[in-house]
């Protein structure tokens, strides 16, 4: 890092980084906490209480999807699209961070570098866009299709 504004940008990553990582933490626990109460306090120091909560929650959204279509296997597809919908966004956001990186700090002493940063926003763009899109098209499909 040669770079007054290079350092000044990695210490922003890291800043935002930090922070969306203790308040999106507090925000979990709050509202744990407050749907709960006192035995979510009890499941914080049992792990096992953790997980099979987690379980049993996704246990219920997947049998919502195999009643709402009628069917295991379009439920599963449905539940599956869903989630890979939801978690498409911070990933894609964190790849256009890092691509866009590349694109203006680093390429003005790599050429290779900004050429692979680009290809990272152009590949996140288009990764959130068919995540976010097919979903649509799955449901589209399965409710026409069944008339």
């Amino acid at each position: 890092m040669g770079t007054l504004k290079e350092l000044l940008i990695v210490i922003v990553f890291a800043v935002i980084l930090i922070g969306a990582i203790f308040i999106g933490g507090n925000y979990i626990m709050t509202q744990n906490l407050a749907a709960s109460g006192a035995s979510t306090v009890e499941s914080v120091t049992n792990a096992e209480g953790i997980v099979v909560e987690i379980d049993k929650k996704n246990n219920e959204n997947l049998n919502k999807y195999i009643d709402k279509y009628g069917d295991t296997a379009l439920g599963y597809a449905a539940y599956i699209l869903n989630r890979i919908q939801v978690y498409s966004i911070p990933v894609c956001a964190i790849l256009f961070v890092v691509g866009a990186f590349l694109y203006w700090v680093v390429s003005a002493e790599k050429y290779i570098e900004g050429t692979r940063g680009y290809g990272y926003i152009v590949s996140s763009i288009i990764f959130l866009a068919i995540a976010q899109i097919v979903p649509l098209i799955f449901a589209l499909i399965v409710t026409v299709g069944r008339g």
